[in-house]
């Protein structure tokens, strides 16, 4: 019914009339043993790899900042929602980085369910709704940060890595003067 190699050209992802779905690797010589990156990948957006979780956990701080004063504030201004809501798997991929760093874990591979704990579960599952709305997108993308800064800043604190305070600082800064949201109390 369907066989495509949206993948890389050597993989073809392929589903029967019966719904049997198959990915099939198509190469020439030896058979490879596929190896399991032990990079961090941080986000949907980065290019970069990270070899150790220090560096990932700085990353997903400093983008989750950067992003929260610069892109979130121009969608909401200009009611680009659907176009915010794209990119909430970035955002869940930034405060997945801090539960690794939490429990000092490698990146999970194809499974995840045995990597994070309940409670992160639990807390990831009390997040505002996202709804392609004002509403929702705040609620959500300030839902996820707060998560990620309140739990990322003491694992900063623990690690020797320098907390991005200025940047913290601006972030708060430009919601409560654009979009008359107050972030001091939890931001910075």
């Amino acid at each position: 019914m369907f066989a495509r190699t949206p993948i890389l050209p050597f993989i073809i992802n392929a589903v029967t009339d019966d719904g049997l779905t198959l990915d099939i690797v198509v190469y020439n010589g030896e058979a490879f043993e596929f190896q399991p990156t032990t990079d961090y990948v941080v986000g949907m957006m980065s290019g970069t790899r990270y070899r150790n979780v220090d560096e990932a956990l700085e990353y997903a701080v400093a983008e989750q900042l950067r992003g929260l004063a610069g892109p979130f504030i121009s969608m909401v201004q200009r009611d680009e929602h659907l176009r915010h809501m794209a990119g909430v798997p970035h955002l869940l991929g930034l405060l997945t980085t801090v539960f690794l760093a939490e429990l000092n874990a490698p990146p999970p591979g194809k499974i995840w369910n045995g990597t994070y704990t309940d409670e992160q579960l639990v807390v990831v599952a009390a997040l505002p709704p996202v709804s392609a709305t004002r509403h929702g997108v705040v609620g959500f993308g300030l839902g996820v940060a707060e998560v990620l800064v309140t739990r990322a800043r003491p694992l900063f604190a623990e690690r020797g890595i320098d907390w991005p305070a200025g940047l913290a600082r601006v972030t708060a800064d430009r919601l409560r003067d654009t979009l008359g949201i107050h972030t001091s109390p939890w931001l910075f």
